[in-house]
């Protein structure tokens, strides 16, 4: 499978002011991690968001690197900010991880592939409790076909993702990360550009000073400017 990573959260869409809502969540979660809005081109994380139907689906590109801690801290964000329940998904070359969010807390997390060792996240992937999801289960489905999907994830990732996603009523944007969100098809996309609170100072401070930076045990070249 393509290694990526997303969210989907569940927003009415008689939300008022959803997409500043939206903005505003995502803002301030930066600035909890130190990071302040910016342009492109000085961007160290960029997120992306884009209304889908039965919610807003969410790219980030520190999560599309297979970051569980970024995709977690974002989901989190996003479910307190907003009162409301979220799929986050991260695609890896053995199958998929999917992490079922509520009101700021972890639910449930299922891995097709459970057990490997997500390195990122540093827990052992789950099997996963179907029961736990059957709020989001699409009409006429049931918690036992559910069951069967994550059962059938094992043996055939790609197929089982496409049940799973079917089930829960999933876009098809589930399948895509930041990096292929052209690929998504998706209109209305919102770009987010942040950077490290104190990235202009230190800029600012490489224009005049040429100090060495001294660091025990660290070798010059550490140090060195492109």
């Amino acid at each position: 499978m393509r290694e990526y990573s997303s969210i989907q959260f569940m927003l009415d869409d008689n939300v008022e002011a959803a997409r500043e809502r939206i903005i505003y969540v995502v803002t301030a979660y930066m600035d909890g991690m130190g990071m302040v809005p910016c342009g492109r081109e000085s961007a160290d994380r960029t997120v992306s968001f884009a209304k889908i139907k039965g919610g807003w689906a969410v790219f980030d590109d520190c999560a599309d690197r297979l970051n569980m801690r970024a995709l977690h801290g974002l989901a989190c964000c996003l479910t307190s900010g907003l009162h409301t329940k979220a799929v986050g998904i991260m695609g890896n070359r053995d199958g998929f991880i999917l992490r079922l969010y509520c009101d700021g807390r972890l639910r449930d997390n299922f891995n097709s592939s459970p057990g490997n060792l997500n390195r990122s996240a540093g827990i052992m992937g789950c099997s996963g409790h179907a029961i736990r999801w059957r709020s989001l289960l699409c009409e006429n489905s049931s918690i036992r076909e559910l069951s069967a999907a994550f059962l059938k994830s094992r043996r055939n990732p790609e197929e089982g993702l496409y049940e799973v996603c079917r089930l829960l009523s999933l876009d098809k944007s589930a399948k895509y990360g930041f990096s292929s969100i052209e690929d998504a098809k998706l209109e209305g996309v919102v770009t987010l550009y942040f950077h490290a609170a104190n990235h202009l100072r230190q800029r600012w401070f490489d224009r005049f000073l040429h100090i060495p930076v001294k660091c025990k045990g660290a070798a010059p070249s550490a140090f060195s400017k492109k």
